[in-house]
């Protein structure tokens, strides 16, 4: 019995850390956006300069891709220079659904970009958060 409590203790301990692992095992490689959304709920309020922003960086992430790799080092390939020239990292929140992106070299500038993520099939959605985006994502061969 004692035997038995302290297996299923371990259990519960240890699955959160595994779907971890797997998820980002599962997550590295380069993934391709196959759609890219505007959500407006929540985003009515948008002035004219920030409506134009939204709109260029639509277009940039249409057929973009985001290489996550094994090192945690990350990279956008995107036509939005600013988005390109970038040091930056990846680490996943498995508990709040979420890849924070930030600088590898100024970790005092904090979070770059904050995505919230939902599996479905073989397919990613990315929303990222405080913009009206959200993008289906696949994962390319040979990744």
């Amino acid at each position: 019995m004692k035997n038995s409590l302290l297996l299923s203790i371990f259990i519960l301990i240890s699955f959160p850390i595994l779907a971890q692992i797997e998820l980002e095992d599962k997550l590295i490689g380069t993934w391709k956006v196959l759609e890219v959304r505007y959500i407006s709920e929540g985003f009515d309020d948008l002035d004219e300069k920030e409506t134009e922003e939204v709109k260029a960086a639509l277009e940039a992430f249409e057929g973009s891709q985001f290489h996550f790799d094994i090192d945690n080092s990350f990279h956008f390939d995107i036509e939005y220079p600013d988005l390109n020239n970038q040091e930056l990292k990846w680490e996943l929140n498995k508990l709040k659904n979420r890849i924070i992106i930030e600088s590898a070299i100024d970790l005092k500038n904090g979070i770059y970009l904050e995505i919230e993520y939902l599996e479905k099939g073989e397919d990613l959605f990315f929303r990222i958060l405080d913009t009206p985006i959200i993008m289906r994502l696949r994962k390319q061969p040979n990744n």
